[in-house]
């Protein structure tokens, strides 16, 4: 059986209340970070929302408006490969003859392969 020596027991705690009671045993306060208010999200240089946060302005790469799977979207992100955008892709210089439907498909699927390249270009991930 283990001996308890009661008096050293009662000493360290007349010099735990004694610590307490001076204020050397209190804890510092902790210095919260700054909270900014309408904090601007800026996605491929466009503000793209408003936040509150401990930062004045967050840089993102990906956003729940651009990125697929909150949209969603399953798989990657495709182009039109209809049959008639393939066919104005190929013959729409001639449109005065077809007609001009689906060349704003196809126009849009140019502006995509733009954005695409420069995203690659940029070292971020191609959807």
């Amino acid at each position: 059986m283990k001996k308890i020596d009661f008096k050293a027991a009662a000493a360290q705690a007349q010099a735990r209340k004694k610590k307490d009671k001076s204020g050397e045993g209190k804890k510092e306060v902790i210095e919260r970070p700054k909270r900014f208010e309408s904090s601007p999200v800026y996605y491929k240089g466009e503000q793209v929302a408003v936040l509150n946060g401990t930062v004045a302005e967050y840089k993102v790469d990906i956003w729940s408006g651009a990125h697929p799977a909150w949209q969603g979207k399953k798989g990657k992100v495709l182009l039109d490969n209809s049959a008639l955008t393939k066919f104005q892709e190929k013959f729409g210089m001639a449109a005065d003859v077809y007609g001009e439907q689906g060349m704003e498909q196809v126009k849009a699927n140019e502006e995509l392969k733009k954005k695409q390249e420069e995203m690659a270009a940029q070292g971020l991930k191609v959807y």
